[in-house]
């Protein structure tokens, strides 16, 4: 907010508002959604189980149930956080390879079939014949 005075003689003075651009704002971390689908995924379950004794033991020392509940609370959404990202990075490498694979697949039975009709042979889905 600045203040500017006006070139009138009056009692008032102008203010003038000026707002940085939504462009200009920094992103930062959206809403968190827990996704249900993680519960359905055994090893997360065994890892959570595992972990909220360990959280329980930690913040031993705190009475309010209320406080311990929102710390438990927000430890379970930092460790589904990670590991949601870690079995998505490992998702995403999986269907890389697969890919690659493909790719690699269909290259090398390009050039067979290349190979195969400068040698004057042709293939088809089921048979190969000569020309």
């Amino acid at each position: 907010m600045s203040y500017r005075n006006t070139p009138y003689r009056t009692d008032d003075s102008a203010i003038t508002i000026s707002f940085n651009s939504l462009d200009e704002q920094a992103r930062g971390p959206s809403y968190w959604k827990f996704n249900s689908s993680l519960v359905n995924d055994d090893c997360y379950v065994s890892m959570l189980n595992q972990k909220i004794p360990e959280w329980q033991k930690e913040f031993n020392e705190v009475l309010d149930k209320r406080v311990l509940w929102d710390l438990i609370k927000y430890r379970v959404r930092q460790f589904t956080i990670k590991y949601a990202k870690k079995k998505a990075k490992e998702r995403r490498q999986e269907l890389l390879q697969v890919e690659t694979s493909l790719k690699q697949e269909t290259s090398l039975k390009l050039s067979w079939n290349y190979y195969l009709l400068t040698m004057g042979w042709a293939i088809d889905s089921r048979t190969l014949y000569v020309m």
